[in-house]
């Protein structure tokens, strides 16, 4: 069984992504600070101090908030009707009536 060009090229993505992904874990930081430097507009470093709540509960409380937002409903919305055109419509009738002869 031989292996098609697209295979390779999969699997070579798939093995640099692994090859790279720990050494930008390493190297990239999350805050300023991290790295000796200012908040981006402050002339003096302050030092943050990490938060020990779950983070788990954290996504549910902003989730919690934002469910009770119109701004996320009117996104919620038109993310759903465009995602829906995109499979549901382009998906199912558009390819197949270009490939019908």
């Amino acid at each position: 069984m031989s292996k098609s060009k697209v295979q390779y090229g999969s699997l070579t993505v798939a093995l640099i992504t692994l090859l790279i992904a720990p050494i930008a874990a390493l190297v990239l930081r999350n805050r300023p600070s991290d790295i000796g430097l200012p908040r981006y507009g402050e002339s003096d470093l302050h030092r943050v101090e990490g938060r020990e709540e779950n983070p788990a509960l954290r996504a549910l409380s902003a989730l919690q908030r934002g469910i009770r937002s119109r701004d996320f409903w009117l996104l919620a919305g038109t993310f759903f009707i465009c995602g829906a055109s995109t499979n549901g419509l382009i998906g199912t009738h558009l390819i197949p009536a270009c490939i019908d002869a």
